[in-house]
């Protein structure tokens, strides 16, 4: 009988861990475009200001994502201003609660 149980226990986290971790996954979205700035703010995360290539600019945050095993967020506060990166980042943008798509990583372009 216990054996039933921990079954359950387990399958119900793995659930619990799926729905959570899947709008991380589902989300990524890649493209290119210009650092326009960085403002530190307290604690570890930023916000990016970045202008992409098709016209639009969109402000996103700097945090660790551990369902995206990303746990280097400090790194990215290296990137230049004005310089041009390839982004990758996800999650939504909701800007009734001012919340920002997470940059997950930025490489140089045309370098």
């Amino acid at each position: 009988m216990e054996f039933k149980y921990g079954l359950l226990v387990a399958l119900v986290f793995a659930i619990i861990i799926a729905l959570f971790g899947l709008p991380h996954w589902l989300t990524v979205q890649e493209f290119d475009g210009t650092l326009i700035r960085i403002v530190q703010e307290p604690g570890t995360a930023a916000v990016f200001a970045i202008e992409k290539d098709d016209g639009s600019a969109e402000t996103f945050t700097n945090e660790d994502d551990l369902y995206m095993l990303k746990v280097n967020s400090r790194d990215l506060l290296t990137l230049k201003d004005g310089g041009r990166y390839h982004f990758k980042v996800n999650m939504f943008r909701v800007p009734l609660f001012s919340w920002s798509r997470n940059l997950l990583t930025a490489t140089p372009v045309g370098q």
